[in-house]
C-alpha cells in the first residue's frame, strides 16, 4: 500500500469535583471530541492493478464520566465510578481502511468501576477495585468471507485489582499489586 493520512484532533472537556459533604463527593466531566481525518491511498492488487481510495471521516464523540465518593472514616475511601470513551479508526487502522469499513462508528468503551483507598497511616495506603469494561463497535474478520471486516459488540473484561503503596518504616518502602482479569 502506499497511503497517506492527515488526522485532526480537536478536544474540549470540562470536570469538577463537588464536595457535597464531608462524608460526600461528586466528580462530573463530559469530553467532546471533534476529530478528522483525510486517507489517500493506493491498493496494490496481486496483478499489478492499483486501486486509488480517498476518504474522508468526521467523528463528533461524548464522552460522560460521573463519579461518587464516600468517606466514613477520614482515611477511608469507598468509590463508584462510570464513563464512556471512544477509539476513532485511526493510528494503523488507517493502514486497512476501505470503501467497506471507512464508514464504521469508532470503539467504544463503558467502563463501571467500585474500589476503596484506606490510608492506614500518612505514608502506607492500601486500594482495591472491582471493574467492568464493555468494549462495543469492534472491528473483526467477518467469519462468513474472509475479505471482509464487520463490527461485533459484546467484548467484555471483569476485573479486580489490590494494591499497596508507601513506607512501612523510615528506610522500607513498599510497593505492589494484583490484578485478576477475565476477557471473554
Amino acid at each position: 500500500r502506499d497511503n497517506q493520512s492527515t488526522l485532526n484532533v480537536v478536544g474540549i472537556y470540562l470536570q469538577d469535583q463537588i464536595v457535597l459533604s464531608s462524608q460526600w463527593q461528586a466528580i462530573l466531566g463530559l469530553r467532546h471530541d471533534h476529530i478528522t481525518t483525510d486517507f489517500d491511498g493506493v491498493r496494490r492488487l496481486g496483478n499489478d492493478t492499483k486501486i486509488s481510495e480517498s476518504f474522508n471521516i468526521t467523528d463528533n464523540l461524548l464522552s460522560p464520566r460521573a463519579g461518587l465518593i464516600y468517606k466514613p472514616i477520614e482515611p477511608l475511601s469507598l468509590y463508584t465510578n462510570y464513563s464512556l470513551s471512544y477509539v476513532p479508526r485511526a493510528g494503523e487502522q488507517l493502514t486497512s481502511l476501505t470503501v467497506t469499513n471507512q464508514s464504521f462508528e469508532p470503539e467504544k468503551f463503558i467502563n463501571y468501576e467500585i474500589g476503596a483507598k484506606w490510608d492506614v497511616n500518612a505514608n502506607l495506603a492500601l486500594t482495591a477495585a472491582i471493574y467492568k469494561l464493555e468494549r462495543q463497535n469492534v472491528q473483526i474478520q467477518d467469519p462468513n468471507n474472509a475479505a471482509l471486516q464487520v463490527l461485533v459488540d459484546g467484548q467484555q473484561t471483569k476485573g479486580v485489582e489490590l494494591g499497596v503503596a508507601g513506607n512501612i518504616t523510615n528506610k522500607w518502602s513498599v510497593f505492589g499489586g494484583y490484578a485478576y482479569q477475565d476477557g471473554e
